[in-house]
């Protein structure tokens, strides 16, 4: 299964690699075999806050694989609905992460 460089950044959640692949010019909505957006990946990986940075980045939380799940769903199958609004909205993630705090673009 392919991934791009930014999927495989995004589920171990570094964000600062991530910010510089962005910034570069990597596509936050390029999806990969299975329809997985590097958001997807994050989701999977419960990195919050790499969730959120994405999000800020134009990444759109509803856009769905091909198994018919967005970023935005497995985070509220797996937290609810109001931790996976809290984590694109305002980047209050839910204190349960391991991933290091939200960097913001200057979009």
């Amino acid at each position: 299964m392919f991934q791009g460089r930014l999927h495989t950044v995004a589920a171990a959640g570094n964000q600062n690699h991530a910010l510089r692949l962005i910034l570069a010019g990597a596509e936050v909505n390029q999806p990969n075999s299975r329809g997985s957006t590097p958001l997807h990946h994050a989701a999977v990986s419960n990195r919050f806050h790499m969730a959120n940075t994405l999000a800020n980045a134009g990444a759109n939380v509803k856009t769905k694989n091909k198994d018919g799940l967005s970023a935005f769903g497995i985070f509220s199958i797996k937290y609810g609905k109001e931790n996976a609004r809290r984590i694109f909205a305002d980047g209050n993630a839910p204190s349960f992460g391991q991933d290091k705090p939200t960097l913001k673009l200057g979009r």
